[in-house]
């Protein structure tokens, strides 16, 4: 974790992941302890391949926003027509799920049909907001919240189907988190500044995963050779 950052203790660990953390945090009223106030993954920097000082510095690079985020995955920008066509291919079934939850609270949008672009399009919960966004965004999601912790609800099983993620968990996570580019479609009247990724940025990550990649591989070679140097029984122990 980033010495940039304050470090968080979660002891909560249920269905909702970050939102969770978010609906504690935000009836705690921590957010209203700063200008302005986010919760990101202590994998941020490893994740994004970008400084939690270049982060906190968007607030800089336009003041007075509502919110600023960092979208770690541009290139499905352009790849997908909006947050929810992607979750459809990453997570089977969630965008027609979505759209009748979407029907039930009685929010009117054609989730198909919405237009993501880049200064509108986060994946993963990374941002950081105002009081103002605070309680306009968390306003916007609580009947959502309300909707999937009702164990009568319609919906309580249905959205707690398999994500098929390689992490694991349900769709709860995945449908929180692409509620921040729906709100900002929604309400053009709220303002927002995204990280700018620049081709040379682009260039540095691709540098940077592919020495990670070497390492890695580096690493199995070291581990390869050493058990070629051990008896057959030895490997096996090894290999488990």
């Amino acid at each position: 974790m980033s010495k940039e950052f304050v470090p968080y203790l979660n002891k909560t660990n249920d269905d909702f992941y970050e939102s969770g953390v978010f609906k504690r945090e935000f009836q705690r009223k921590t957010h209203l302890q700063s200008a302005y106030t986010g919760f990101v993954s202590w994998k941020f920097e490893s994740k994004s391949f970008v400084s939690a000082k270049d982060f906190l510095a968007l607030c800089n690079e336009q003041p007075g926003r509502d919110v600023y985020f960092l979208n770690p995955f541009p290139e499905l920008v352009g790849a997908f027509k909006n947050v929810w066509v992607q979750g459809a291919e990453s997570h089977p079934g969630l965008l027609m799920l979505a759209q009748r939850i979407f029907d039930e609270v009685g929010v009117k949008v054609s989730l198909i049909d919405m237009q993501n672009h880049a200064p509108n399009t986060l994946y993963c919960n990374y941002w950081y907001g105002s009081q103002k966004f605070w309680l306009e965004f968390m306003e916007f999601c609580a009947p959502f919240y309300e909707l999937f912790e009702d164990k009568n609800s319609k919906f309580y099983g249905e959205i707690r189907a398999s994500a098929r993620y390689h992490g694991g968990g349900t769709l709860i996570p995945f449908f929180m988190e692409r509620l921040f580019s729906t709100f900002l479609i929604l309400r053009p009247d709220i303002t927002s500044h995204g990280f700018t990724w620049t081709a040379a940025k682009h260039l540095e990550i691709l540098q940077t995963m592919r020495n990670q990649l070497n390492l890695c591989q580096a690493q199995l070679d070291q581990i390869e050779k050493k058990e070629a140097s051990l008896p057959i029984w030895k490997k096996w122990l090894l290999r488990g």
